[in-house]
């Protein structure tokens, strides 16, 4: 008995911290405040002197971005980069540009846009979807006379033509931008699974509420 309770627990923190994990987004909104993105895991883009945390997570029907220019350096670079970002999944590679203009950015301001898509598949075939999705983008003071600009953008499955289906999959996403990271960028592996996640728990919860006191009734009545 004890051990079938270990084993039921054990499965079901499993199944809870996954789909924990994995509806994080569900509360994201693009609003350019960014205290939603705080327990969604980060990754650091780094050139020699643009350090900065960046995140990537699929919820329900799409893909949510972070990106987050804090340098270490006090004279390193602070300002939105909105081109230069390459989605890459299967035969399909996916170049984003934001649409707000960094010359229209104010300190201690939000500006709000679009999302333009265009891909190219290793077929030779492309795909372009302008004004897509939602971006936020916000130049933060960070001291006197320094500031450092973060921005977020949600981007639908739909907008990615012939690869929608892999969101869903277990297909890895690539996501980097060479003007922010001399790496290899990030990688998202498959789709959201917390409202599975969520069930299953459940379902395991049912069983244990179920079978458990049956259990405990016949080895008392045994008694």
């Amino acid at each position: 008995m004890k051990r079938l309770l270990v084993e039921l627990s054990t499965i079901l923190a499993f199944l809870l911290i996954f789909a924990v994990q994995n509806t994080m987004a569900s509360s994201i909104k693009i609003d350019g405040k960014f205290n939603d993105w705080e327990d969604v895991p980060k990754s650091t883009w780094t050139t020699s002197a643009k350090p900065s945390a960046v995140a990537m997570i699929h919820q329900n029907d799409g893909f949510y971005f972070l990106v987050d220019i804090n340098p270490k350096l006090t004279n390193g670079y602070t300002t939105y980069q909105p081109a230069g970002y390459v989605l890459s999944v299967g035969k399909w590679t996916y170049y984003i540009t934001l649409s707000v203009n960094p010359w229209e950015l104010q300190t201690g301001k939000t500006k709000k846009g679009t999302v333009n898509v265009w891909g190219t598949s290793t077929s030779g075939a492309t795909y372009w979807n302008s004004s897509t999705g939602k971006l936020a983008v916000t130049r933060k003071r960070m001291g006197k006379d320094r500031t450092d600009d973060a921005f977020e953008w949600y981007i639908p499955d739909s907008a990615f033509k012939d690869a929608e289906q892999e969101a869903t999959s277990s297909t890895k996403w690539t996501f980097n931008n060479r003007n922010l990271n001399d790496g290899s960028g990030i990688t998202y592996q498959g789709a959201s699974t917390g409202p599975y996640m969520l069930a299953a728990a459940g379902f395991v919860l049912a069983g244990v509420g179920f079978f458990v006191p049956k259990y405990v009734r016949r080895r008392h009545e045994k008694a």
